[in-house]
């Protein structure tokens, strides 16, 4: 079997734009906590449109806009005391410079005055509100519904209390916020300031090389739905996070400057990483970030291989210099990957591979890769037999290409039915690399494992009637076939089908009070038996990779 590994270089380069703003904004006629007393005391910055023009970059969050586009400013004002004195909106489109002006409202010269701009939020009146301060300002966060909303620019703003804020629908161009400034106003004349802003979101660049292996999906997986308007990272204490679904690649099209844009995600470094290969599952902190690309190939036998690499983001310093003990990704920063595959010989731990379409009754191993039990090693061990060889179109939507496979040990010995669900997702056998979370069989993962594995005939009955059996309850033969693929397995790995087993399987029966359940014992071979929920009996997890 050929081994394949792979190599990156990661690039990070700051993205700095200067000033935004509009024409003739004024002060909200309710935003103010102060009244004007005589004077007018105003501020002034000019408006520098970006330079880049990177419109025809394929993007998750610009729906084809400029990524540096501006329109629909805020310019926001507070106080030494963090009270908002003023705020000013225009719905304008950069097209050039311009100028920003904002009434202070205030008479009182010399005092300390911080300033905030925001573009790119269409809501007129979201920070038009007397209990807006610094402090609410601070704390506000954008939330996406999920990865892929982020692709038309839909998300939700909420205050730190979770309480909506307001929403925000299909907008093209991603918020751009800077800093807060602060500056000493003048009583007489117009104070001057600049406001630069940057984007809220990294961007993310792929360019693949494939060499010899024929790439034919990748996806980005676990980035942040949640983001502070303001950066805010000691905030960033309970993110939540969600894949993008698979791209799939037709046969000889490339992976080229392919684009992302995502939420900032923090992550503490691991101190002890050396080297690229140590960029793995084993090593990289639960949070981060990374993008899967499957590939093909054939082996020198002639089989259909399939392997996986995961590719983790962040890799460098606040200064943008390669670290690779870093995980985290930064607003306004512009990571590039430029992945080589590469086969080697050499054992990659950031790689997992196998029968692109697995043989039923072999394994899946603790490290993600599956095969025949002559795979397994001491650090490579069978944790979950194959079943079923394809999933479905929601499970590919996901990342997960090749299967399903039952774990080889109970998750528990006696349980009810109301218990299993939860029993089977915390399945003590950690999830292997390029596979999804342990779930509760059901009776079709029953009735495929007495089939596929345990070689016995039957004809699926979804019907909810009891005593759903295989043809001649033929325990004998499946006892037989399933053993066989056991026997060189260690006891401490696999539960051996030799005793009589009833499991619980996740369908339920007739009515909300029974369930169906799988028997395994003497002259009885059916994978639907209903009985009682409360009722105690052995379960098993299974799990799609």
């Amino acid at each position: 079997m050929k081994k394949i590994n792979f190599t990156y270089k990661g690039l990070y380069l700051a993205m700095a734009f200067a000033i935004t703003s509009c024409s003739e904004a004024v002060i909200s006629d309710d935003a103010g906590k102060a009244e004007s007393k005589g004077g007018n005391i105003l501020v002034s910055a000019t408006v520098v449109p970006p330079i880049e023009d990177l419109s025809a970059l394929n993007s998750r969050v610009l729906s084809g806009e400029n990524e540096n586009h501006i329109s629909n400013l805020h310019v926001l004002a507070f106080n030494k005391a963090g009270e908002m004195i003023a705020n000013g909106f225009s719905d304008f489109s950069m097209d050039g410079q311009k100028e920003f002006t904002l009434n202070l409202g205030v008479d009182k010269a010399d005092q300390k005055v911080t300033l905030f701009a925001i573009a790119n939020i269409d809501n007129t009146l979201i920070f038009n509100s007397h209990d807006m301060n610094l402090e609410t300002f601070s704390h506000l966060y954008v939330k996406a519904e999920n990865a892929n909303s982020l692709e038309s620019g839909t998300y939700s703003i909420y205050k730190s209390n979770g309480e909506k804020f307001c929403d925000i629908i299909n907008q093209s161009s991603p918020i751009l916020i800077s800093e807060g400034t602060t500056i000493t106003v003048e009583k007489d004349g117009t104070t001057t300031a600049q406001l630069n802003l940057v984007r809220q979101c990294a961007k993310v660049t792929l360019t693949v090389h494939p060499n010899d292996v024929n790439i034919y999906a990748y996806q980005l997986r676990h980035i942040p739905t949640i983001s502070y308007l303001k950066n805010n990272q000691e905030n960033y204490s309970d993110p939540e996070f969600s894949d993008v679904p698979v791209k799939f690649v037709e046969d000889g099209e490339s992976v080229t400057d392919v684009t992302f844009y995502i939420y900032e995600n923090y992550n503490d470094a691991v101190l002890d990483i050396t080297a690229q290969k140590q960029r793995n599952p084993s090593k990289a902190p639960a949070d981060a970030s990374y993008i899967n690309i499957w590939g093909k190939y054939n082996s020198i036998e002639g089989d259909e291989m399939s392997t996986m690499y995961r590719v983790y983001l962040g890799g460098v310093d606040d200064e943008g210099h390669q670290d690779l003990k870093q995980f985290t990704l930064r607003r306004n920063q512009n990571y590039v990957y430029d992945v080589t595959l590469r086969q080697n010989g050499t054992a990659d731990p950031r790689c997992i591979t196998g029968k692109k379409t697995p043989n039923y009754g072999d394994f899946l191993f603790s490290d993600g890769s599956w095969g025949p039990y002559v795979n397994a090693t001491a650090k490579r061990y069978p944790v979950a037999i194959i079943y079923r060889n394809e999933t479905t179109e929601q499970d590919q939507s996901e990342g997960y290409m090749h299967g399903y496979a039952m774990a080889l040990k109970d998750a528990s010995s006696s349980c009810t039915w109301y218990d299993a669900f939860d029993i089977c997702k915390n399945y003590s056998e950690p999830v292997p690399m390029g596979a999804k979370e342990w779930f509760f069989t059901d009776e079709k993962d029953w009735f495929d494992l007495f089939v596929n594995v345990g070689g016995v005939t039957g004809t699926y009955n979804p019907a909810k009637s009891d005593g759903k059996a295989m043809d001649n309850n033929d325990v004998a033969t499946f006892r037989t076939n399933i053993n066989a693929k056991l026997q060189d397995i260690s006891d401490d790995l696999c539960e051996k089908y030799i005793t009589d087993q009833v499991f619980w399987n996740a369908t339920e029966a007739n009515n909300s009070s029974n369930a169906y359940r799988t028997y395994i014992i003497a002259g009885y071979l059916q994978y639907g038996n209903w009985t009682s929920k409360s009722n105690l009996h052995k379960v098993r997890s299974a799990i799609v990779f």
